[in-house]
């Protein structure tokens, strides 16, 4: 099972949202689920919630990298738009805007985590 993350979230919860526990403590590497939950989770009024996890999700998730797998992602994106650009710049012949964003390619492909 997984804490599940949310923004405004109390102190006590804080400390295990995105984390995940097993049911029955019989997963290597992964803390039992009882083990936590206890007086102070779910205390009056929480909105935190478990959720179902699977360890074939994505691993970024598990590895709490998740933030830096979406900020790839974002840039990634990014450079597709750029190279969309630098098609339509060269069909139109705009040599100028072709080197400019042949450079900016260079840059955003040099920032990629390969």
């Amino acid at each position: 099972m997984q804490f599940a993350s949310h923004p405004n979230s109390c102190p006590i919860c804080l400390e295990h949202q995105g984390k995940t526990y097993s049911i029955h403590g019989t997963t290597p590497g992964y803390t039992k689920l009882d083990d936590v939950v206890g007086d102070e989770l779910f205390h009056p009024n929480c909105k935190c919630e478990w959720v179902l996890f699977f360890d074939d999700n994505d691993s970024a998730k598990i590895e709490g990298d998740y933030e830096l797998d979406q900020q790839q992602k974002a840039l990634e994106r990014t450079i597709k738009d750029y190279e969309t650009d630098l098609g339509l710049y060269q069909y139109i012949g705009n040599n100028e805007m072709v080197d400019k964003t042949t450079d900016k390619l260079t840059i955003l492909n040099n920032q990629l985590l390969i």
